[in-house]
């Protein structure tokens, strides 16, 4: 992903806006699951994303103390839309999307992360959540691939 063209300003309140929506997303999927052990994992990245947030939060304000963050409504940076996903969305294509935004965060991490350097305390704070976001994949992973095999016995959404 070629993200040099881009502001630093916009390319964090971008992830700033992404963290809040994948939070958002998560806290929506907690209401929807109907098996504990999924609605933990869901609660659990909910909490995450909101984690990633005031990081990034804290890394703007550093670089740019004298600006307010002020989320975009849209942002001039391109980024996976994860659509609507409501208690009617089937769970495969939830976790299939969710997944998506993962892998495609962590990338827009590392991407910003090669700008900035990662030899500097924002590139590794950048790679740090580069390697959270691979984690949220591989938990979300796992419970695709568990619904995939247990089709015998069928994963109450």
């Amino acid at each position: 992903m070629d993200l040099k063209s881009y502001d630093l300003s916009d390319l964090l309140l971008a992830a700033i806006k992404s963290e809040i929506d994948s939070g958002n997303l998560y806290s929506d999927q907690v209401k929807y699951a109907k098996q504990t052990p999924l609605r933990t994992k869901f609660d659990f990245l909910s909490k995450e994303e909101d984690h990633h947030r005031m990081i990034l939060e804290t890394m703007f304000r550093k670089l740019f103390p004298d600006r307010e963050i002020i989320i975009p409504e849209k942002t001039p940076v391109p980024l996976p839309d994860l659509g609507i996903m409501d208690s009617e969305s089937p769970l495969n294509e939830v976790l299939e999307r969710c997944m998506e935004a993962e892998l495609a965060a962590r990338d827009y991490y590392l991407s910003i992360a090669s700008i900035v350097g990662l030899s500097t305390e924002m590139g590794a704070m950048l790679e740090y959540l580069s390697a959270m976001e691979k984690g949220h994949y591989t938990l979300l992973k796992l419970e695709l691939d568990h619904l995939t095999i247990d089709s015998e016995f069928p994963y109450p959404r």
